[in-house]
């Protein structure tokens, strides 16, 4: 079961960690070396990310991908994204995301992270549905969307489908208000 131990992070991965120190927690919660752990970069926001995948997260839901997202200018972590993806074609996927989003919300808010309200079908800037959104005493901010294909785009082909079917996405985010990110500072353009 997914755990946070003091809503400062994801597990035992706090904010501020380096990458060195997140390895380490990676290994510890869920016994997978550095060698085996995905490195990525965002070249747009100038961030740099460990990848894992994990099977049954959340028990019976599936692999999740867990991405430990470090700042552009400290290179300390700054955010962790659990995200569930099931092709279009798997009729049993709205499901066990929907079960993921209620055990992670319900988690979410044992940790003291209460939700604020939301208007139904809140859409993010991806097309997800905003369903949860909680911040910490801290600042850190809780957030869960979930993106299910429409019948029309579930009827395309699989040569013609433009997504690439349901997801889930449960983000921490050390400070939504200041991220760690690059941008153009102003005069600069």
């Amino acid at each position: 079961m997914a755990q946070c131990r003091d809503s400062n992070g994801y597990r035992l991965a706090h904010f501020g960690m380096t990458k060195a120190a997140v390895y380490t927690a990676i290994k510890a919660d869920f016994a997978i070396p550095p060698e085996s752990v995905e490195r990525t970069n965002n070249a747009i926001e100038k961030t740099s990310g460990l990848v894992i995948t994990v099977k049954d997260l959340v028990a019976h839901t599936g692999r999740a991908e867990i991405t430990y997202i470090f700042g552009y200018q400290t290179k300390k972590l700054i955010q962790v994204n659990l995200v569930w993806r099931a092709p279009v074609t798997d009729d049993g996927a709205t499901d066990r995301l929907l079960w993921a989003a209620r055990v992670m919300a319900s988690r979410i808010s044992l940790w003291g992270i209460p939700s604020h309200q939301i208007d139904p079908n809140t859409l993010t800037q991806d097309g997800a549905t905003l369903m949860y959104r909680g911040q910490s005493k801290n600042c850190m901010i809780a957030l869960i969307s979930m993106r299910v294909p429409s019948e029309d785009e579930t009827s395309l082909s699989a040569s013609t489908l433009s997504v690439d079917g349901s997801w889930l996405r449960v983000s921490f985010v050390e400070n939504a208000g200041a991220l760690d990110i690059f941008k153009i500072e102003s005069g600069q353009f």
